[in-house]
């Protein structure tokens, strides 16, 4: 076929290809006009027949349309995908168009054929019969059509397979897949619309595809509910009832098919599609409405020839070669100039199809569609006009359409009135032309006649053999052959007998057709009248009738039950509009607040002018004649009258402010609202607004910030006006103005941006100029009148000859700090401040312990109370003596001479308390009945008691810090080696109470003053200490003049010759040990026997030349030497004369020194003073060894160890028990406390540690690491251990023997662990010994990386 320029071709591509077709149009592969598609309201979609009626004009001459259901219609799927079974057909989509005939089964080119015009079949002419095979008027319909059995297609049959919805959709998307290699989701609808038609054009290529065809409803099931249940959803229930439901469309009352009965046309049927499966241009049975719905799936695509083209097409198909409808592809249909028009329709969506209009679809996919018969009113001329026109064509009906009319015709008080005049004229028309047949065949001769019940008759006994029409008003038959009939056109045709032998049998006879119209006839009169009313009241629009004529009318229709055709829409509107004007002019003329306008619901306080108009034109226009439009027509004169004085008033400049507003009043009272009447308003508020401008320039004092940006933001919202935007202006510049000064004024008052005085001063007369109120102007004057006084204070200060104090000082800085002005001293005077407080930290680090009890001044100053009672004395009383010197406000009325005469008042009343307290603290312990009280914890004496050497008091070993002792094996003895010590006067004791500080040399306190006096600030703690030093030195040199005496400077010569030999024994007693070790090692290997006797016999003669030099080198050339060499000897040999294991070397039993009494008085008076200096001085510790050196000795019963040890665990573990009953004792109460009704749970108590008596204070210790070794197979560890990163380390092997091994654990006493592998703890508290860990009580598992531990002596330490 040859095509012209703009007529659409398919050429052949591959699979998947996309091409397009026609210019400018990228959605669609040919240039086919679109169907339309309406979308209508839920309002609108709940009546179909109504709506269908409303768009019909639109959309019938497009032969379908497209409807859109609103998104809240969304009903249900209610078939079940496995349960829904089918065998589908097989279709063969192929441009191959040769067939088999269906009597001989074979294709035959050379044999003439011929094809039928219903269901388009080919049979051979010489495998029908000679009867069969002639034409008439080259119209032709085969046996089966002529019997009205049920075609099959003959492009498809049924298939071997039965599939569920979900394997048939598995099937149809794999198929897809394959056909195009590409994910179904992903190929363009234009692509497969490509490939369908060119598979319908390509006889080459045949694609076999399956699809659900025409599956009824009843037998297969249905994708709308066709029943529910209570428990079921409300969706279900609601498409049930829905009369979109397909089940429920085509039973509807003003549908036709309502009414048929016979036939199964009302029932839905199903189409299960997928790719390429298509109904090639078929028409609806009958030219009945078609619906059609798709549940969901890919699209379909339709192509639709409306219904007036239907015949021309049926005729250009019966011109085509082979005269197949499927053969019609898009090209032929161009070229011949068909209105063809496209629908796309996707899932949830309508498609309505016309009466006779053909239509061909295909899926571009697997889908699920239904669709059903329907027939509302105007369907009722189509059906005449099919039915005449089937007979013509000799196509049998469905079902006779006569019967139908008179069916409806007899039950017409049930008819829906929308039916009633359309059956009335349709049947009045039909019984006419029978009238006239019937005449026609009395005419001709037959005369026979009987009444017969067509209806009792199937369909198929009353139809004509002519024309297939089955017919029911009248029918012809011969006495030849009673069962041939053929209706009153077909008389000739029946058959070749004499008319006298026919009989016309008839449904009605001529009494009973007239009977039959007249009901209808009567009605429809009714309704011809009121229509004709109707259309004479709006006719004489110039004499309007009353509003209760129209209601008198619509009331009438409505009791007719006449149909709502247009004039029955246009009473009502014309009612409804009337009654709203009505409402809303009574509410005007009433002068009440309107809450709604005629045109819309919005709410609103007054009609505006154009509103107005609008009503009164309205009014004007309205078909009836209101009585309250008169009084709405008067408002509207008054209110141009009210106008048009307005725009008088506001076409003045500024126009007298009573005539405004009684103009406003005026337009209030109408309730109408025109533009002059906001204007009038504003111009009201510009004048009120100048008054209140020109009111608040008179009193300047009110001028505020927030008054100008309320007039000027009242002001910006005006009307332009001249003198608003001149008094606009000029507030503006003053609100700048102000904000400029208010900003700046900020600034001044920011402590962080410091401003001159000079600034500041230029700001505050800047202040005098602005006439407005500044809210910081006084804050202004408060911070210059501050920093004045605060410089005049400073200026006095450094005039002065003394130094101001650091409280003074401070508290001058810290209000200079809070001035936001620019002081020049302030840094000087901050440097000065810090520099002092530095200097008592650093002062308060050199003599204060840490967490001291008392404060520096306490340290530095004389006692204002001594002993034990300085403890329970608070600091604020022994504060008081120092701080009335301080409380005057004059800082010369404190200078260096009274603080100096003060000191020296404290220090002669120290000494006095000092003495008295001694004298007490003696003879209570000689005279203790054993109640007396001592000690810190103020309890009677009990085991081993310490003597403090100031205050003579006596106090308990365990609660008391232990005594200072140096040396390097010093600091190896354990906490019960230094109470011995202590006990045996080894080391000098004083108690907590006279210990106050660390007591720095002499030398360092210097260095404090020095640095002190580089300070120019006063400290009271400063004069504190440089009384302190004065009084220091005073005594070091009154110290030094006794030391220097005669009798004391022998003294201590004789104490350095005892010191020599100390030291030499000593020296001597060491060489013996290491000999003695060698001698040990040397007795297991005899070859090092003569080496070892030579080395005896060597140390034999040194000990020999020893003795004999003894004597020598025994004065010293050094006095200070001899001082500390003596001092630090009196301990050894005082030690030593009683000890039994140092018999033979030092055996003194007379005192080592002899003084007089005054002398001995004199050493012990200052021994008290020195004692009570917190500064250390090597003569305090000289005349103490003095001292020692001259008491006689006595057989003093040293302590043993481990009962001192005992004593401290004993005393540890008291502490404990004392401590839990308090505990235990504070629980209790709280729970008494308690309500009843309440418990409150108690948390369970960790269990304790258990450790070894000896390490009662031990802490847990923190794991620093681990290191392996120190195998016992390579030998004994000797010397000091090797300080590692860790604190832990782990031995294995056996243990030795030897000495050096039992000094490697501090632990007194060691347990010596003999497991493998031995595990150490070093200890945090200072001394950085090591432990085992099984000798402290600790397992390995205890060991924590983030805790310290700290040995029982450094515990002990740090209490101290």
């Amino acid at each position: 076929m040859e095509s012209g320029e703009d007529t659409p071709s398919i050429e052949p591509s591959e699979r998947g290809s996309e091409r397009s077709y026609s210019p400018g149009c990228d959605d669609q592969l040919f240039n086919f006009a679109c169907a339309p598609t309406f979308e209508p309201t839920v309002e609108e979609f709940r009546d179909p027949t109504a709506y269908i009626s409303k768009i019909r004009p639109q959309a019938e001459r497009f032969g379908a349309c497209k409807i859109k259901p609103p998104p809240e219609w969304c009903p249900p799927f209610a078939a079940d995908t496995e349960k829904f079974k089918f065998t589908p057909r097989v279709q063969h989509l192929t441009g191959k168009w040769d067939r088999e005939c269906p009597n001989c089964g074979d294709y035959k080119s050379d044999v003439e054929k011929i094809y039928c015009c219903l269901c388009y079949d080919m049979y051979h002419v010489t495998c029908l019969d000679p009867i069969h095979a002639e034409k008439d008027d080259g119209v032709w319909w085969c046996s089966r059509c002529v019997r009205g059995e049920e075609q099959s297609r003959q492009d498809s049959m049924l298939s071997d397979q039965r599939y569920s919805l979900s394997q048939f959709g598995d099937m149809a998307d794999k198929f897809k897949a394959e056909f195009f290699n590409t994910p179904p989701a992903l190929i363009p609808l234009k692509t497969i619309e490509h490939d369908f038609w060119r598979l319908r054009a390509s006889p080459e290529e045949e694609v076999t595809i399956e699809f659900g065809d025409n599956l009824s409803s009843d037998e297969y099931g249905s994708g709308f509910p066709k029943s529910y249940h209570r428990s079921d959803p409300l969706e279900i229930r609601e498409c049930y009832r829905s009369p979109w439901n397909l089940h429920n469309l085509a039973r509807l009352e003003n549908s036709v098919l309502h009414h048929v009965k016979e036939a199964q046309l009302h029932v839905p049927v199903v189409d299960v599609g997928m790719c390429f499966t298509t109904h090639g241009w078929v028409q609806a049975p009958h030219w009945l409405y078609c619906v059609s719905y798709l549940h969901w799936g890919e699209p379909r695509t339709w192509y639709i020839i409306p219904g007036d083209s239907a015949e021309t097409f049926e005729s250009y198909i019966l011109e085509q070669s082979p005269p197949v409808p499927s053969s019609i592809t898009p090209e032929k249909l161009w070229s011949a100039d068909f209105p063809v028009y496209r629908l796309e329709q996707k899932a949830t969506e309508f498609v309505i199809m016309f009466p006779r209009a053909y239509q061909l679809n295909f899926s571009h996919g697997f889908n699920f569609a239904e669709c059903v018969l329907y027939a509302p009113p105007d369907w009722i001329t189509h059906g005449g006009d099919c039915e005449a026109y089937y007979s013509s064509k000799r196509r049998p009906n469905l079902f006779s359409h006569s019967e139908i009319l008179c069916r409806m015709a007899c039950s017409w008080p049930n008819l829906d009135s929308a039916l009633r005049p359309a059956v009335f004229e349709d049947l009045k028309d039909l019984l006419s032309d029978h009238r006239t047949q019937v005449k026609k065949a009395h005419r001709k001769g037959v005369t026979s006649s009987s009444k017969e019940m067509m209806e009792a008759m199937s369909w198929g006994e009353r139809r004509c053999v002519i024309c297939h029409t089955i017919c029911f008003l009248s029918a012809v038959t011969c006495s030849c052959d009673s069962e041939r009939m053929v209706c009153l056109d077909h008389l000739n045709c029946l058959c070749d007998c004499d008319f006298s032998n026919y009989t016309l049998r008839y449904r009605y006879s001529e009494e009973e057709i007239p009977r039959l119209l007249s009901n209808l006839s009567s009605w429809v009169e009714e309704l011809n009248t009121w229509q004709q009313k109707v259309a004479e009241l709006y006719k004489s629009l110039s004499e309007k009738e009353d509003l209760d004529t129209f209601k008198k009318l619509f009331s009438e229709a409505e009791e007719s039950q006449f149909p709502e055709s247009e004039q029955y829409h246009q009473l009502k509107t014309t009612i409804e509009e009337a009654t709203q004007l009505a409402e809303l002019c009574s509410q005007l003329s009433n002068r009440k607040v309107r809450t709604r306008t005629y045109t819309t619901t919005d709410a609103k306080v007054k009609l505006s002018l154009d509103e107005l108009t609008s009503l009164c034109g309205a009014v004007a226009d309205l078909a009836c004649r209101i009585p309250e439009g008169d009084a709405v027509i008067n408002l509207s004169k008054r209110t141009e009258n009210c106008r048009r004085l307005a725009l008088e008033l506001l076409a003045q400049d500024l126009p007298d402010s009573s005539e405004l507003e009684e103009c406003s009043e005026q337009a209030s009272g109408l309730d109408i609202h025109f533009p002059e009447v906001s204007v009038l308003k504003q111009r009201i508020i510009q004048v009120e607004w100048l008054d209140e401008v020109n009111a608040l320039r008179e009193a300047p004092e009110q001028v505020t910030m927030y008054a100008l940006r309320r007039l000027i933001s009242i002001g910006i919202e005006l009307p332009p006006h001249t003198r608003v935007e001149q008094a606009l202006t000029e507030l503006q510049v003053l609100l700048r103005s102000v904000e400029d000064w208010q900003e700046r004024a900020k600034i001044c008052l920011d402590v962080k941006c410091r401003q001159n005085i000079t600034i500041l001063e230029s700001l505050l007369e800047e202040a005098k100029s602005i006439p407005a109120y500044l809210p910081n102007i006084q804050a202004l004057h408060n911070v210059l009148k501050k920093g004045k006084e605060w410089i005049s204070k400073v200026d006095a200060m450094q005039k002065s000859d003394e130094f101001p104090y650091l409280d003074i000082l401070e508290k001058l800085v810290n209000q200079g700090r809070g001035i936001p002005l620019d002081l020049e001293q302030l840094p000087v005077l901050e440097q000065q401040v810090t520099a002092a407080k530095a200097w008592r930290d650093r002062t308060s680090r050199t003599f204060l312990r840490k967490n001291s009890l008392y404060t520096l001044m306490q340290a530095l100053a004389p006692r204002t109370v001594v002993g034990v009672e300085s403890l329970h004395t608070s600091k604020t009383l022994q504060q008081m003596q120092y701080q009335q010197l301080y409380q005057s406000s004059d800082i010369n009325s404190v200078d260096s001479t009274t603080v100096v005469q003060v000191f020296k008042k404290a220090e002669i009343q120290e000494m006095m308390s000092m003495r008295e307290l001694r004298a007490q603290n003696i003879q209570k312990r000689m005279r203790d009945p054993g109640n007396a009280v001592y000690c810190v914890c103020r309890r009677a004496a009990h085991g081993l008691m310490l003597q403090c050497e100031l205050c003579k008091d006596s106090f308990h070993a365990s609660c008391v810090p232990l005594p200072k002792t140096t040396g390097s094996k010093a600091r190896l003895m354990t906490p019960a080696q230094q109470i011995a010590a202590a006990a045996s006067k080894e080391v000098k004791f004083l108690c907590p109470c006279c210990l106050r500080s660390r007591r720095p040399r002499l030398e360092t306190i210097l260095s404090l003053l020095v640095t002190m006096h580089k300070v120019p600030v006063r400290l009271p703690e400063g004069d504190a200490l440089k009384c302190l030093t004065e009084r220091a030195m005073n005594w070091q040199d009154r110290a030094r003049q006794t030391l220097a005496t005669e009798e004391l400077a022998s003294a201590l010569a004789k104490l350095s010759v005892l010191s020599q030999k100390l030291v030499e024994a000593a020296a001597r007693e060491k060489t013996e040990k290491i000999i003695s070790s060698e001698l040990k090692k040397a007795a297991c290997k005899p070859e090092l026997g003569i080496n070892m006797m030579a080395i005896r016999a060597s140390h034999t003669t040194g000990v020999e030349k020893y003795h004999d030099g003894e004597d020598h080198n025994t004065s010293f050339s050094n006095s200070e030497h001899a001082y500390s060499s003596a001092s630090k000897s009196v301990q050894g040999a005082c030690a030593m004369s009683g000890t039994p294991g140092n018999k033979g070397k030092l055996n003194l039993h007379t005192p080592l020194l002899s003084l007089t009494e005054a002398v001995r008085a004199q050493l012990e008076e200052l021994m008290m003073e020195g004692d009570l200096l917190e500064v250390s001085l090597d003569e305090t510790q000289h005349i103490w060894r003095i001292l020692q050196a001259t008491k006689p000795p006595q057989n003093y019963k040293y302590p043993d160890i481990d009962d001192i040890e005992h004593e401290l665990m004993a005393s540890q573990v008291e502490r404990e028990r004392i401590m839990n009953d308090h505990k235990k004792e504070r629980r209790r109460k709280h729970s008494e406390m308690e309500s009843p009704g309440m418990s409150y749970p108690v948390p369970p108590r960790k269990p304790r540690m258990s450790f070894p008596n000896e390490f009662d204070k031990i802490r847990r210790p923190r794991l620093k690491g681990m290191k392996r070794g120190f195998k016992r197979d390579m030998g004994p560890m000797r010397g000091q251990r090797k300080q590692t990163d860790g604190r832990f380390q782990s031995r294995k092997g056996k243990r030795g023997k030897s000495d050096d091994d039992n000094d490697d654990c501090s632990a007194r006493p060691c347990l010596h662990p003999l497991e493998r592998e031995v595990d150490w703890v070093q200890c945090d508290g200072g001394c950085e010994l090591w432990f085992h860990l099984f000798c402290v009580g600790l397992d390995k598992r205890d060991v924590k990386e983030d805790e310290d531990f700290i040995c029982r002596v450094c515990v002990g330490r740090g209490s101290s």
